[in-house]
């Protein structure tokens, strides 16, 4: 039975505890709820379509992310946890590139578009090869998922989860600095 299949089944409606850190468990959720607004808000509006699907993109993955994180941290199940946890790291990954992107577009500095050609580029592929270790190595990614900080669940990191921090906190200064 495939991992998510197996976690999928063994969630019996919504979690059944919040931790003391349940601030942060809730700020997650209404993290999710407040991006799928502005998703839907974005969707309806006038503004161009490449500007719009960036968007989409941009805060679909912090939506994904927010609600992946709640479930992490409010489950008592270690596989739920396991699965919602890679979730949460997937959805992650794409933020910052996301982020970059739509930041390119938005200000739309044609003097630079070669400069920032070859930036996305990298970007992208550096957020493909992430999402791909997420996916194939997620013990090299993080070790596991265990009791910390209040929760019954949070991510021990691998050794690859420190080298996405560092490209994650470059793409954002990066994309600020734009």
């Amino acid at each position: 039975l495939h991992p998510v299949v197996a976690a999928l089944k063994e969630m019996n409606g919504p979690p059944d505890m919040l931790s003391p850190a349940n601030h942060y468990q809730i700020s997650a959720l209404l993290t999710a709820i407040a991006a799928i607004f502005l998703v839907a808000l974005a969707y309806k509006r006038g503004i161009s379509r490449k500007l719009r699907t960036l968007f989409l993109l941009y805060y679909f993955s912090l939506a994904s992310w927010s609600f992946s994180v709640f479930i992490t941290t409010t489950t008592t199940s270690h596989n739920i946890a396991t699965v919602f946890n890679q979730l949460t790291h997937l959805s992650a990954i794409f933020i910052p590139i996301f982020f970059l992107h739509f930041t390119i577009v938005f200000v739309e500095d044609r003097t630079q578009s070669k400069r920032y050609s070859v930036l996305l580029k990298i970007a992208y592929g550096l957020s493909i090869i992430f999402s791909i270790c997420c996916l194939f190595l997620p013990g090299q990614f993080f070790r596991d998922v265990v009791p910390k900080l209040g929760f019954a669940f949070f991510p021990n990191p691998g050794i690859i989860y420190h080298f996405w921090v560092a490209a994650f906190v470059l793409v954002v200064g990066i994309a600020h600095v734009v």
